[in-house]
């Protein structure tokens, strides 16, 4: 009997080189089916941990912003009071920890006046919806400006 290139088919080489194709295919299947596993169970964890993480940093820094610009607002009131002008908003860097609904721990503020003199303001204690309570310390020019318990129409929600 011929078979397809011209030759003698052999049925025993045929069966031989049909299981070898079938083994073949299933080995590949065992071995991308091990790949698929092994990238599950090492890769997605590892991309989770990173998204998880780049969350956190995200909200971090939109909890810092709002901090930010609470005790801005309020330094600038404070300062208002006082008969003291800034040019444009202060610049604050806060180190807050979150604990709960509120916010704790301190903040550094600086400006300039509309007379060009240097203004700081050092904010320590805790930021929440129902204010903001602590020391706060406010410095121009070398001259302590504020120095109060809490800054006034300053909250956090969170």
């Amino acid at each position: 009997m011929r078979g397809l290139r011209g030759g003698v088919h052999n049925p025993d080489e045929t069966v031989s080189n049909s299981v070898a194709s079938t083994c073949g295919v299933t080995i590949m299947i065992v071995y991308a089916a091990f790949v698929r596993r092994l990238l599950v169970v090492l890769v997605l964890p590892l991309l989770a941990v990173t998204g998880c993480s780049e969350i956190t940093d995200r909200l971090s820094g939109s909890i810092d912003a709002a901090a930010s610009r609470a005790l801005e607002k309020g330094i600038q009131d404070q300062l208002a009071q006082a008969g003291i002008e800034l040019q444009g908003k202060p610049d604050c860097a806060t180190d807050l920890t979150r604990s709960g609904t509120s916010l704790a721990g301190t903040a550094r503020c600086e400006a300039r006046t509309t007379d060009g003199h240097a203004a700081t303001a050092t904010f320590d204690g805790t930021m929440s919806s129902s204010g903001c309570t602590g020391t706060v310390t406010v410095v121009v020019e070398g001259r302590t400006v504020v120095n109060a318990a809490e800054v006034p129409d300053c909250s956090v929600s969170l």
